[in-house]
């Protein structure tokens, strides 16, 4: 897919860069949750062995690509 940008005189530009090289996945492409998810996965496990949930009270909550860290400070 092709990457939209603004230019310094505020004119639009596509580029398809990514694409031309083969590389990377489309916007909204289904495998982009599941490689979020793997890559996530590690920093979670991190967070939760080192304690940080019970140190902030706080959790991470994920639904697809998307985190948030809830806590009360």
């Amino acid at each position: 897919m092709p990457v939209e940008e603004e230019d310094e005189r505020g004119g639009k530009r596509r580029t398809t860069q990514a694409k031309d090289r083969e590389r990377g996945t489309p916007q909204g492409a289904p495998i982009s949750p599941l490689l979020a998810n793997l890559y996530m996965r590690r920093f979670i496990l991190g967070w939760q062995r080192q304690g940080w949930a019970a140190k902030w009270a706080a959790h991470i909550v994920s639904y697809a690509d998307d985190y948030v860290i809830l806590c009360r400070h």
